[in-house]
Formats: structure tokens, sequence, C-alpha cells
């Protein structure tokens, strides 16, 4: 029955190590989607405007 009680501790603390990867992997994957959308969004804004994408290399 011990075994078994120390089995379980260990089982929890990988289930509780995984999860934390989990979490830490979800929070990067937001943070990277998010800074996408705010390089979308100011992409978009710039191509709303009338000058040429091109305009800042002309001389």
């Amino acid at each position: 029955m011990a075994q078994r009680m120390i089995f379980l501790r260990e089982r929890r603390r990988a289930s509780m190590r995984r999860m934390s990867l989990v979490l830490l992997l979800m929070t990067v994957t937001m943070m990277v989607f998010l800074a996408g959308v705010r390089v979308g969004v100011q992409y978009a804004a710039h191509m709303d405007e009338r000058t040429p994408v091109f305009a800042s290399l002309e001389h």
C-alpha cells in the first residue's frame, strides 16, 4: 500500500509538471498570435493610406 501511495504522489507531480508546461506553451502561443494580429492590423492600416508602399525608398 505504501508503494502505491508513492506511485500516486509521483504521478501527481508528473501531471503538475505536464500541466505547467502546457500552460507555458499556451501562453507563448497566445503572445505570438497577438503579436501577429497587431502586425496585421498595422499592415492593413498602412494599406489604407494613399501613399505608395515604396514611397519611402524614393529620393
